[in-house]
């Protein structure tokens, strides 16, 4: 989920910051929208007995979502700017420790504009393609041109 929390606006030539506004303005609540959207959780099994280091954990899903991030666009025919994703780790009853992932892909248009039915629908070969594209590159942990860290 991204939030803005403010914005700084420069000079184009000197870079001299010309004028800084925190968001929310004080006084004003922050807006939400909604939109569509569809998850899955990563197995219970992949989390508590496949992955003990909770960082590597949080590395390996937020490279999934990214992933299904960028090959949305293809099944949806839609702009990769229109799709986006997010990653909510949950905790066990006793909050100490990590009981699961929950991946999202969203429609980045308030109310949505049908993206996220189409990526359900498609969600098995999404995953397909998803486990391919990582299968395929010669990396051995996940570089940025699989994951496509930073790209969509």
């Amino acid at each position: 989920v991204e939030r803005v929390v403010g914005m700084v606006a420069k000079d184009q030539y000197t870079f001299e910051v010309r004028r800084e506004r925190a968001y929310p303005p004080p006084g004003l609540l922050s807006a939400d929208f909604v939109t569509d959207a569809v998850w899955w959780d990563l197995p219970d099994e992949i989390v508590r007995h496949k992955i003990t280091d909770t960082g590597v954990l949080a590395r390996a899903t937020f490279g999934v979502v990214n992933l299904c991030v960028a090959l949305v666009p293809a099944t949806a025919m839609c702009d990769a700017r229109d799709v986006q994703g997010a990653v909510r780790f949950l905790r066990s009853e006793s909050g100490d420790e990590c009981a699961g992932a929950r991946m999202y892909l969203y429609d980045t248009c308030p109310k949505g504009v049908g993206l996220a039915p189409k990526a359900y629908e498609s969600l098995e070969s999404l995953w397909e393609r998803a486990l391919k594209t990582v299968s395929e590159c010669p990396c051995a942990t996940g570089c940025p041109s699989c994951t496509q860290a930073g790209g969509a």
